[in-house]
């Protein structure tokens, strides 16, 4: 990606903001609401109009677990991953594709058997120290 094309940062940016509140299963209302912006500024920012500012960029990067020089594409920075994040993708890339494919599988599995159960998890991992 060419860092002197403004709108190829932007939509770059948008997406990563995007990947990481798809993962933990936030809708763009609940990320505004938990960090105090606008949900039309979230969509903004995930369609690539508008890039967050440096404020913006650490409230949002507290709440969904990155760094915020990840959101604003600083070079040299890679997505921070907790622990337990590390190990699980340390051993997936471990598996064959084909078990990798079965390990997807299961994990949705998991994902819809837990799914009503997700908006109260996220709320007690935002409030523990990591």
């Amino acid at each position: 990606m060419d860092l002197n094309d403004d709108d190829a940062v932007k939509r770059e940016c948008g997406r990563r903001i995007r990947a990481a509140r798809d993962a933990i299963g936030l809708t763009q209302g609940q990320l505004a609401e938990a960090v105090g912006l606008s949900p039309s500024a979230i969509g903004n920012y995930e369609q690539g109009i508008r890039l967050p500012g440096p404020r913006e960029a650490t409230l949002l990067g507290r709440e969904l677990g990155i760094n915020p020089a990840y959101i604003l594409l600083v070079e040299g920075e890679e997505m921070l991953l907790f622990e337990d994040e590390a190990l699980l993708l340390e051993r997936f890339r471990g598996l064959s594709p084909q078990d990798q494919q079965r390990a997807l599988i299961q994990l949705d599995r998991l994902k819809k058997l837990h799914a009503p159960n997700v908006t109260r998890h996220l709320k007690t991992i935002k409030t523990r120290k990591r």
